[in-house]
């Protein structure tokens, strides 16, 4: 359960939320998303109530949760099919002289080939798909809708090391080529620590602390091995420890 709790966030940042199994990180994120509503309070984007935001956010879940009758592109396109010109900002996706489908097929593919999934793959059905490719191809679809505010739930959380630290450069190099606000809840410190330009840690239903990560951009692998980047590791690893209800 949330309470009492306060957060801003800045446009491009990127926002990592930690704690304890329990404390209300996947909650926050949804009620971010207007996929919970608080019981008081509000949630606001530049000055936006959540409701009227719903139409720049795009949300990633832990599961890439794709339509197992659809291929990877037709999964990816899905959310242009379903949104209407009252809910998109339409002049993001058409090209001179073009019709709107193809408009669309552009768009899909475009991110297809920003999340790095080649033409062979775009035909399949997610159950022909590794995990990997499964959270790319979810990755493109949140994107497809060119999203001022991306929130992801723990996208990376099945995946193993090596695939992970991948798809953790390719967010990167996402947020390189689009600067969008990204928050997203993570269990894994040293994932927070490599992607974040700020770290929230949550406990008992608050903002416990909040720490700027010092780290230079951009982002290189060495970085995981520097004097720095195991400071903020230790720092995000005590505070965790402090708020959780075993310590």
């Amino acid at each position: 359960m949330l309470d009492n709790l306060s957060l801003e966030v800045a446009e491009a940042e990127i926002v990592a939320l930690l704690g304890p199994s329990g404390c209300g990180k996947s909650t926050l994120l949804r009620m971010i998303a207007e996929l919970l509503k608080p019981t008081s309070g509000t949630i606001e984007f530049s000055g936006q109530s959540a409701e009227q935001a719903s139409t720049f956010l795009s949300y990633v879940f832990q599961d890439p949760t794709l339509l197992p009758w659809r291929t990877v592109e037709e999964n990816v396109r899905l959310p242009l099919e379903l949104g209407s010109p009252s809910r998109m900002d339409r002049k993001n996706f058409q090209t001179s002289g073009g019709s709107e489908n193809s408009d669309w097929e552009t768009r899909t593919q475009e991110l297809l080939s920003s999340v790095g999934l080649d033409a062979a793959s775009r035909r399949r059905y997610p159950r022909e798909l590794s995990g990997g490719m499964r959270m790319r191809t979810s990755l493109a679809r949140a994107l497809v809708t060119d999203p001022r505010i991306l929130l992801l739930d723990e996208p990376f959380a099945a995946l193993d090391d090596l695939l992970r630290t991948r798809l953790n450069e390719l967010l990167l190099d996402l947020w390189e080529q689009r600067k969008r606000t990204i928050v997203f809840v993570t269990h894994n410190i040293a994932e927070a620590v490599y992607l974040s330009h700020r770290m929230a840690l949550l406990g008992n239903g608050k903002i416990a602390r909040l720490i700027t990560n010092t780290l230079p951009w951009p982002r290189t692998q060495q970085m995981r091995a520097s004097a720095e980047f195991a400071t903020l590791y230790s720092q995000v690893s005590a505070g965790i420890a402090e708020v959780s209800p075993h310590a």
